[in-house]
């Protein structure tokens, strides 16, 4: 991760006549002062960070040499420093408030989140408890404060059966607490009845909802557009051809399973199409059937 803007670095690392790698769709990511530099090519990175150093310079800004870390996924990484040492490569890396794993799994941040929404549901134990507010109100300030924050970004990502189960559990305990139903085993009050009878839904239909939506939302994106790059091949809803896969089971993508809850929810890949022209009708009758294809679950 580098503090630097590399809005000439990148212009002045090609001057230098070295080769941005063609199969990262960005080469890097720019937000306020962090800046995430993607390639395959340790010398080619290492080229690239200190081009950003330069620039920077310009600037009157310099690295803080210490903070830079990078994250090797499938490869052995020695991206180095101008003074011969070299960047610390770590299993995983927080950018921009998310947890980044070198195995591409959303398990670590998926814990990481729980763990936080677990602290802030505890720190409102005086408002769960408050005898005289409204279950409402408690259940609005449940959504706002704690949900809200546990779900941002998730539906960027996709989670197993296993993970969206711990999703549904920590939202069921958190249910439960507010409207005061002890555990199953004591109450026999299953978890489907304490959604009823706080007038929600599973964080897992919530969070697919979302996902629909923001699928969407991407192909309705001009082709040259890098997220719908990441998903779509140029001209329709045809999903990128990935790259050669390990051997062994498949694992499971976002795109894969999103465009096929997508299809079942549309009623065919036509009318899924047809409802993604960039135009307020269309994206109002994707909402619409989104909407009635889960109200059916």
């Amino acid at each position: 991760m580098i503090d630097q803007n590399p809005g000439d670095a990148k212009q002045n690392v090609v001057d230098k006549g070295v080769t941005l790698s063609s199969e990262c769709l960005v080469n890097e990511l720019v937000y306020a002062d962090d800046t995430l530099l993607i390639d395959v090519d340790d010398d080619v990175i290492s080229q690239f960070m200190e081009s950003v150093g330069e620039a920077g310079l310009e600037y009157g800004l310099r690295f803080n040499w210490s903070k830079l870390e990078a994250l090797s996924i499938n490869a052995d990484a020695s991206i180095q420093k101008p003074d011969s040492t070299f960047v610390k490569v770590k299993e995983s890396m927080v950018y921009l408030g998310s947890l980044l794993s070198a195995d591409g799994r959303v398990s670590s941040e998926l814990g990481r989140r729980l763990g936080m929404a677990r602290q802030d549901f505890n720190t409102l134990s005086r408002i769960w408890s408050h005898a005289s507010m409204r279950i409402r109100r408690k259940l609005e300030i449940l959504d706002s404060c704690v949900v809200s924050k546990l779900l941002y970004g998730l539906h960027t990502a996709y989670l197993n059966k296993a993970e969206l189960r711990r999703l549904d559990g920590f939202y069921a305990r958190c249910l439960r607490r507010v409207l005061r139903i002890q555990p199953a085993y004591y109450s026999r009050v299953s978890n489907e009845t304490v959604l009823n009878r706080a007038r929600r839904s599973k964080l897992s239909t919530r969070l697919q909802r979302q996902q629909l939506l923001y699928l969407g939302s991407v192909a309705r994106r001009d082709d040259d557009d890098p997220v719908r790059c990441c998903v779509f091949q140029p001209g329709g809803v045809a999903l990128r051809k990935k790259g050669k896969m390990k051997q062994g089971r498949p694992r499971k993508s976002w795109s894969d399973e999103t465009l096929k809850t997508a299809i079942e929810a549309a009623g065919s890949l036509e009318v899924f199409q047809s409802m993604m022209a960039p135009t307020p009708r269309a994206e109002e009758a994707w909402r619409s059937k989104v909407r009635r294809y889960h109200n059916n679950l």
